[in-house]
């Protein structure tokens, strides 16, 4: 199966946006700054002495960190996407080619891609997963940049089904892997 399709920036950052609260890194990054916001309440407590005034602060940073402390966290990632995409684990590019060829065992088939700038073949042994979503298809692997497939790049949902079932069934799965760090 061979097809060609465009991955842009905005659609790689809409995918980090959807997914990236899946991750366990996103919650340690959480985790950190409500350490940094409580210290920063528990200096201010301590700091005024009149306890009315320590509440309220208390308060209203409680409140500001329920309301954007989600949107702080991903929107420091599309930053860190935005001023270095060749740094993420995306591979972006005008023109991908992406051809699989086939053996016939299915753990000898290989995955090529072309783009403008370079050319990967992945043996279908190096990837770990293949995340499946209503927008992307989320290519992981372990030896090279990861690949993001839109689903729109599709012609027919069986050209979809067909280059889906070009993969070993274990490695489809409904549910983004946890472990993975966008950066």
């Amino acid at each position: 199966m061979n097809f060609n399709y465009t991955l842009t920036s905005e659609e790689c950052l809409e995918f980090i946006k959807e997914n990236i609260p899946k991750t366990k890194y996103f919650l340690i990054e959480l985790i950190a700054h409500i350490v940094t916001f409580l210290l920063l309440l528990l200096l201010s407590y301590t700091l005024f002495k009149e306890r009315l005034l320590s509440f309220s602060i208390i308060a209203i940073f409680i409140f500001i960190v329920i309301l954007f402390l989600k949107k702080i966290v991903i929107s420091s990632h599309c930053r860190r996407f935005k001023i270095s995409p060749q740094n993420s684990s995306f591979i972006t590019s005008k023109n991908i080619s992406l051809e699989i060829i086939s053996t016939d065992k299915i753990d000898t088939n290989i995955l090529n891609l072309k783009t403008n700038y370079e050319s990967i073949s992945i043996p279908f042994t190096k990837i770990d997963s293949i995340f499946i979503s209503s927008k992307y298809i989320f290519i992981s692997s372990s030896i090279s940049k990861n690949i993001l497939i839109p689903t729109t790049e599709f012609k027919s949902e069986q050209q979809q089904n067909t280059f889906l079932n070009s993969f070993n069934k274990s490695m489809l799965t409904k549910n983004f892997p946890s472990n993975y760090k966008f950066f």
